[in-house]
């Protein structure tokens, strides 16, 4: 059997789609109260404000055929339909400017797909298998800007409304260059409810392999002041009022750029930042303990991989006699011993948290039963993919991809 790959992703979809998102722990509600009080409407997929530029840019021209849609979920996938096209199109016209380089450094979520229908040898859904086109929503930048988006006021209602204002001058800013660069603009899109999204794109965006360079998402390795900058400050960082949203992200921006926070490992900033910016306290220790949570249940997992019966069961015993499993399994109890000895740390915010320490605790320092005790806990509360589980007092079982467990 081949070995099983792993990669954790934490995101926000709309809707979830178990397999893919991982949450072995179960504390993502969690983890995600804390990042919105933080950077609200923000998160790991919004690095680049360009793409919020573009995706106004796709919203303005759509306009005709999602103002007159529903706020139902099948009303927002059609609506969706719409805006899907337009992205996957700017991601396509990025990779054809940057062929001559080995790999784009641009955030370009489906790029090897988006490659594969450009050389011509995928031509359904711009390369992307079905799953990946219905997760694009939520994966893509339109999903990873939408909160925002809603939050700010350049959307309304359903989030495909484009609001007059902030949503139109950042559109105006990218029309401008192509101007600029003679590239002949691309028109608002007529309502034409019964026409396929897909091909309606490429007849109206015909031009956009002749996108400047200066449209584009930003390059990582040679990043500029995008000409929207000011713009973009004023509606993530806004200066004049503290308690606004964006007042907060300024808050946290502002001592973020403070000397020596540069220096502070992940989760000693995150536990900084919550103490100054927000009435969130421990995230440093909440950080650690999932940190040796997540790193414990890797090693085992691997050690599963590597060495289990046909059955897929492996011996607790066995595996926590590796120096590698041992050393996790240590880590993570002492991180539980640590939490447990915080005075304020049984609220209800981190109530789950409290339970899984000190059902480690009570574990005491067997190997084994640290393990069973993780395995338990992930039976029971991951939400997403499940790797592990108990299967007996003895052994445990590493789950395939597709096995429910």
């Amino acid at each position: 059997m081949g070995k099983i790959e792993h990669e954790w992703f934490y995101t926000a979809p709309l809707e979830r789609f178990g397999e893919r998102r991982g949450d072995p722990l179960g504390f993502r509600p969690i983890a995600d109260g804390i990042a919105d009080a933080l950077v609200p409407g923000l998160s790991n997929g919004t690095q680049d404000g360009r793409w919020l530029t573009i995706v106004c840019w796709i919203l303005r021209l759509v306009q005709p055929n999602v103002r007159n849609c529903g706020s139902s979920k099948k009303d927002r996938e059609e609506a969706y339909k719409w805006v899907r096209p337009g992205e996957l199109l700017w991601v396509a016209a990025a990779l054809t400017h940057d062929s001559g380089n080995n790999e784009s450094s641009r955030w370009l979520p489906q790029k090897t797909a988006v490659k594969r229908w450009i050389a011509g040898q995928s031509l359904d859904r711009f390369g992307l298998s079905t799953d990946a086109w219905n997760r694009y929503r939520f994966a893509g930048p339109y999903g990873t800007w939408r909160t925002f988006l809603r939050q700010s006021g350049i959307t309304l209602l359903d989030g495909f409304i484009l609001a007059d204002g902030l949503g139109d001058s950042l559109a105006d800013i990218l029309d401008n260059i192509m101007a600029k660069k003679r590239v002949t603009p691309t028109k608002p899109f007529e309502k034409a409810s019964q026409r396929i999204p897909e091909k309606s794109w490429i007849q109206r965006f015909a031009n956009w392999k002749e996108l400047p360079a200066e449209t584009l998402p930003t390059d990582r390795k040679n990043p500029k002041k995008l000409p929207e900058a000011k713009l973009l400050e004023t509606i993530l960082f806004d200066k004049k009022n503290t308690d606004t949203k964006a007042g907060i992200r300024r808050k946290v921006l502002e001592e973020i750029k403070k000397p020596g926070m540069n220096k502070l490992v992940h989760h000693d900033l995150a536990g900084h930042l919550c103490d100054r910016c927000t009435n969130i306290h421990h995230v440093a220790k909440f950080t650690r303990f999932c940190d040796a949570g997540i790193r414990a249940i890797t090693t085992l997992i691997n050690a599963a991989n590597e060495d289990h019966m046909p059955d897929h069961t492996v011996s607790y015993e066995k595996v926590v006699a590796r120096v590698d499993v041992k050393k996790a399994l240590n880590v993570f109890a002492r991180e539980a011993r640590y939490w447990m000895n915080l005075k304020e740390a049984d609220n209800n915010r981190y109530a789950q948290v409290r339970d899984l320490a000190k059902s480690v605790c009570t574990a005491g320092s067997n190997p084994a039963n640290i393990a069973r005790t993780l395995i338990d806990h992930h039976t029971s509360h991951h939400q997403g993919r499940h790797w592990l589980q108990s299967a007996g007092k003895e052994h445990f079982r590493l789950i395939e991809a597709g096995d429910s467990g």
